[in-house]
């Protein structure tokens, strides 16, 4: 039950960012729902994904439901648009939310600092397809 109310908070939390940068950007605003050649959903969608990861990642002990769960499905090019629009995000010193930010990391080093054993491997296993740069770091 934990599980399902947390996961859900992080959705919409994740449509509420999404909405809040959407109503910021001064240009285009649809171009973000524009399904471009081989995206299986639209860049809204998969950057909403892109935004639970974050949130999933930064919490203390990750929702592995919504780590994993979102991307399900996904093809190899919503996969590599996910790892872009994700960016370089802020983590904190120790991997706590709650300490003084330390360095930004693109989502690859996220999951090398975050993830162990069988998450590793799991997460390998979706994103070996897309040939990313530090994919194989995941690799235990």
């Amino acid at each position: 039950m934990k599980d399902k109310f947390i996961m859900i908070l992080t959705i919409a939390l994740s449509i509420f960012g999404l909405l809040f940068f959407l109503r910021m950007r001064k240009k285009d605003n649809l171009s973000l729902f524009y399904n471009s050649f081989g995206l299986s959903k639209s860049k809204g969608e998969l950057a909403v994904i892109a935004d639970a990861q974050y949130s999933s990642l930064r919490e203390l002990g990750f929702n592995k439901s919504v780590l994993f769960g979102t991307l399900f499905g996904l093809n190899k090019d919503d996969l590599i648009y996910v790892y872009n629009i994700f960016g370089k995000k802020a983590r904190s010193f120790g991997g706590s939310p709650f300490g003084f930010i330390g360095y930004k990391l693109d989502l690859m080093q996220w999951y090398d600092k975050e993830l162990t054993g069988e998450n590793r491997m799991r997460m390998y296993d979706i994103w070996k397809k897309t040939e990313i740069q530090g994919v194989n770091s995941l690799i235990v």
